[in-house]
């Protein structure tokens, strides 16, 4: 029996390529998954109502069109309708600017080629990594982290144009500008680090940053995230870290700390700037980041 097919499409993802591509999306759309029903959401508030009434006629799965971003709004608003609807299946078709979480997958990028690799491939379950602060909860399926990836999320949201170097660009002018934080890190309960920190990573997927490897070993079903500390230092040392990561050599870097743990505590001198999948937030001074106690059935 055929699986219903809901496709969102956030027409404003990769500076309106989306919208761009409409007609492009209903066509390889139904192509590939002939049940489908394609739906624009205009705003964050369609995506809800949309997943409801989806869910009521018998959708059971869901594809969502747009970046990174749009890959984060639409897990966190499918994760209150997980419980009850066990059998929901869900995947990103990629149209944004880093589209991360694509490239670790090998999700196609082409419109075409991903709905034909999508239709070819099962839902798996996967884990979900959970951001807690002020009692808000942010669930990601790549990654949080804290400290420069902030900075440079900001400097990409403000850029007017997206190009090859956006991200290297962005990621000089938010090191330069970095204000450390000093942070106390515990995971699973034990006292793991304690100090200034450039940059802390925790990751569920193993790219981030528009195609850094910074958790080259990452596994999406072991329940355990991948905690990547970049130590403070000077810029150009830490510089030369990050160069190491976008081919994934950078684990053994006297300046980074790395180890593998399912929940993790971070207390700071002052509020930390967070991202959860490029989605920035500004939290407190203490964070909880782990593995959610649910699964997701992801197509990859």
């Amino acid at each position: 029996m055929a699986v219903k097919t809901t496709i969102l499409v956030n027409p404003h993802a990769g500076s309106g390529r989306a919208r761009k591509n409409l007609d492009s999306i209903r066509e390889h759309g139904h192509t590939y998954f002939p049940d489908c029903e394609v739906v624009v959401t205009e705003s964050i508030e369609d995506i809800t109502p949309t997943i409801e009434t989806s869910l009521n006629s018998g959708t059971q799965r869901f594809l969502s069109v747009g970046g990174d971003g749009t890959n984060n709004t639409f897990v966190n608003m499918l994760v209150p309708y997980l419980a009850d609807n066990p059998a929901i299946e869900y995947a990103n078709v990629p149209m944004g600017t880093g589209r991360d979480f694509a490239r670790m997958l090998g999700t196609p990028f082409e419109i075409e080629a991903c709905f034909q690799w999508l239709a070819n491939r099962e839902a798996q379950p996967i884990d979900l990594g959970v951001l807690l602060y002020n009692d808000i909860e942010k669930y990601f399926v790549n990654t949080s982290s804290i400290g420069l990836s902030y900075g440079v999320n900001v400097n990409v949201k403000e850029a007017k144009n997206y190009y090859p170097w956006t991200f290297a660009v962005a990621t000089l002018k938010a090191a330069f500008a970095m204000d450390e934080p000093d942070v106390t890190l515990t995971a699973d309960g034990e006292d793991k680090f304690s100090g200034k920190v450039f940059l802390a990573v925790m990751s569920n997927g193993s790219t981030f940053g528009g195609g850094m490897k910074i958790a080259p070993h990452a596994d999406l079903t072991d329940e355990l995230l991948e905690i990547v500390i970049v130590k403070y230092a000077p810029v150009v040392q830490v510089l030369s870290a990050l160069a190491a990561v976008y081919t994934g050599n950078h684990l053994t870097h006297p300046k980074i700390e790395y180890f593998r743990a399912n929940h993790i505590t971070l207390t700071a001198d002052k509020p930390l700037g967070c991202e959860t999948d490029g989605e920035i937030q500004l939290a407190g001074q203490y964070v909880q980041v782990s593995i959610a106690p649910l699964k997701l059935r992801y197509i990859m």
